[in-house]
């Protein structure tokens, strides 16, 4: 088994949208940590160790903790001094490439890391912002990680969402073993598709690869529908709510999975109208067996769309590139 794991700065961990993205786009997360005599500099510097911590326990095992110890640090240093020249030369911001360099020291360093079992690790600088990888053109796996970048800011998350709810109903779906199985095929595809084409051709080829695999399900004739007691206005919705806590498994097979989380209080706080709402979202097809697709690399952002509603978007609906 390869795993793919995304290298963060040591600020990365706060936007929590952004991260929702990015616990949908890799197998973990790869966090600078600090070291207990080093805690103090970390408050000063507004890096928040205790946020962190919170943050480390809600990703669970998507988080893969690096210590920023001594060796860590060395490295940085030494990155940052062959790098301090050019950045006068080019006036940059030198926190940013700061932050940058914290992302570079993790990727070199992965092996420190690499759990039992897994043969390899590929370990990409996870960008927060296009300008960024535009400043590293020279690094070696700059063409992935900017289509890593791509993929993870088409994921349409809507700003009006609550963030933090959003990194949980992102959570929900990145800890389910089938979503798990459809993103190594993904990557898969991802290894197989570079010669010749730049990462944007690239990334725009996934929403062909969606809208094929979306119209595969929507004509495959395996219809499913909500149970008829779940469409009836009479129940009301605190009612609903409480029938999913203490039987969670009835509602496994009405094809969006068994309603946990954001789902259940999106239920529970729902007017009757609000009920039918996501009743009639529920209301679709269940999935073929993918072993009949000729490519199925789409199934991975179905998934995304069946158990979130957040849509893939193209290079041109896309928009700007979220802010450094």
């Amino acid at each position: 088994m390869i795993h793919r794991w995304g290298a963060f700065s040591v600020i990365d961990y706060k936007d929590a949208r952004k991260l929702a993205a990015e616990v949908l786009l890799y197998d973990g997360l790869l966090i600078p940590t600090p070291m207990p005599w080093d805690e103090q500099r970390w408050i000063s510097e507004g890096w928040d160790p205790a946020r962190l911590e919170a943050r480390l326990d809600q990703l669970g095992d998507i988080a893969i903790k690096a210590n920023w110890d001594q060796t860590a640090q060395k490295a940085w240093n030494t990155k940052m001094a062959d790098l301090h020249q050019d950045l006068k030369d080019i006036n940059s911001d030198e926190a940013k490439q700061g932050y940058h360099m914290t992302r570079r020291v993790l990727v070199d360093q992965e092996r420190r890391y690499r759990p039992a079992g897994v043969i390899a690790v590929e370990a990409f600088a996870a960008y927060q912002s296009e300008g960024e990888f535009q400043m590293h053109e020279q690094d070696r796996n700059q063409r992935s990680e900017e289509f890593n970048f791509l993929v993870a800011q088409r994921i349409l998350i809507p700003n009006e969402e609550d963030s933090e709810e959003s990194l949980k109903r992102a959570l929900d779906v990145a800890n389910r073993e089938d979503f798990r199985q459809r993103r190594r095929r993904f990557h898969d595809f991802q290894r197989g598709i570079w010669a010749g084409l730049v990462p944007s051709d690239a990334a725009d080829e996934i929403a062909l690869l969606i809208k094929e695999y979306n119209e595969t399900v929507r004509t495959s004739g395996r219809d499913f529908r909500v149970e008829t007691a779940i469409l009836t206005a009479t129940i009301g919705a605190g009612a609903v709510a409480a029938a999913v806590a203490a039987a969670p498994a009835l509602f496994g097979g009405i094809g969006i999975g068994i309603l946990t989380g954001v789902q259940v209080a999106t239920i529970g706080a729902a007017a009757a109208g609000a009920v039918l709402q996501i009743a009639s979202f529920a209301t679709g097809h269940k999935d073929p067996a993918e072993a009949a697709y000729p490519n199925p690399t789409g199934a991975m952002f179905h998934q995304i769309e069946e158990e979130t509603g957040w849509k893939y978007r193209t290079s041109e609906v896309a928009g700007a590139s979220r802010p450094a």
